[in-house]
């Protein structure tokens, strides 16, 4: 149902048959044109008692101090499934339709909750939503467990607390993509907001666009299951801040403070990043696959870092504990204030070494710093 528009208050989607398009070059006749047509929202008893009970539907906190849970709203689907049997092919319809309550308040919240209800209650196990037309929902795909694509751009939240199966959104994210996610799989066929897969515990993100801050901040050790998130552009600051365990792979460039207090897991960056990785790590792995700014390694109490290119200045300032390995060139003070061990090697070229209390430095695998 891609292009979806709206005329006077219905909605047309065009759709055109291959076989007719063909038939239609082959023959030149003015009567093959009927083959192209215009298939109007079907405005059956199952629609409109979708429709019925959107139009009424509650979600949080309303004006009259009524509070109204996802849960709530989920009992309703099933009621509704129950009665009407609605089918994936309904569900859709119902996402075109949708276009004429975009003034309801709260519109983006309730519609995506809606939808989300209705394919968690639903009988079918693939579902596809229409959101070219519309002000991109929140909630998509919350609690799921079925096979999800979205045509068109997804809000916030998508994939909130999602259980299994696969969200697929042909469009952008906005922020808390895979927000406390435990399994399945979601990829975004575009960019993605900030905070993608915060908390997750399990489960793969991939966004084939761009990331913004914070990406897979806080990932949960919740054995044996982990959070994966790749990100085929750039991402931007603090990707894995407080993450326990899992992997995140950058495939462009990354901002500030990468792996920013990490405990565990890994941290991959294809590209360059900015200053301050790793600092406050206290275990995991991090690799930068090119140049690195100031203060690699900051207060670092234990884990590992590599850096494929360079480092700027005071690489391992008043490190503790841990690894930092640089392959290329380290800027002016390096390992100043290591107070308490560690190891840096450096692999081409150092400008100084810092004040270094407690702590060994390598050069081009010879130990010239040993306190």
């Amino acid at each position: 149902m891609a292009g979806a528009s709206v005329k006077g208050h219905g909605i047309v989607v065009p759709k055109t048959p291959v076989l007719a398009v063909a038939n239609r070059f082959q023959r030149y006749k003015p009567e093959e044109e009927k083959a192209v047509r215009k298939v109007d929202v079907k405005e059956d008893e199952v629609l409109n008692r979708l429709k019925d009970t959107f139009r009424t539907l509650k979600y949080g906190k309303e004006p009259d101090g009524t509070y109204t849970t996802f849960e709530d709203n989920r009992k309703l689907a099933a009621g509704l499934a129950a009665q009407l049997g609605y089918t994936a092919a309904d569900v859709e319809r119902f996402s075109v339709a949708l276009v004429e309550f975009q003034d309801m308040r709260d519109f983006s919240r309730k519609a995506g909750m809606f939808l989300s209800v209705l394919i968690n209650e639903g009988k079918d196990s693939d579902y596809t939503v229409q959101t070219a037309h519309l002000e991109k929902p929140n909630d998509v795909g919350s609690e799921n467990t079925k096979n999800i694509t979205v045509n068109g751009n997804a809000g916030d939240y998508t994939g909130h607390n999602m259980k299994g199966g696969t969200i697929t959104v042909n469009g952008n994210a906005g922020n808390y993509l895979g927000y406390e996610m435990g399994n399945g799989s979601i990829t975004v066929n575009g960019n993605a907001g900030d905070e993608i897969g915060r908390v997750m515990s399990g489960g793969t993100i991939t966004v084939n666009g761009d990331a913004g801050d914070h990406v897979g901040c806080d990932i949960q050790d919740r054995y044996p299951t982990t959070g994966t998130i790749v990100v085929k552009g750039n991402a931007g600051n603090q990707v894995g801040e407080k993450m326990g365990a899992g992997s995140i792979t950058v495939e462009g460039n990354a901002g500030d403070h990468v792996g920013r207090e990490m405990r565990g897991g890994t941290i991959t960056v294809m590209g360059n990043a900015g200053t301050g990785v790793g600092a406050s790590m206290s275990g995991g792995s991090i690799t930068v696959g090119g140049n690195v700014r100031d203060a690699l390694g900051l207060q670092m109490l234990a884990g590992s870092i590599t850096v494929k290119g360079d480092a700027g200045e005071v690489c391992g300032q008043e490190m503790m504990r841990g690894s930092i390995i640089v392959e290329g060139n380290i800027g002016d003070g390096c390992g100043s204030g290591m107070w308490m061990g560690g190891e840096i090697h450096v692999g081409s070229e150092v400008r100084s070494i810092g004040g270094v209390i407690c702590g060994k430095i390598f050069h081009k695998g010879k130990l010239i710093v040993d306190k």
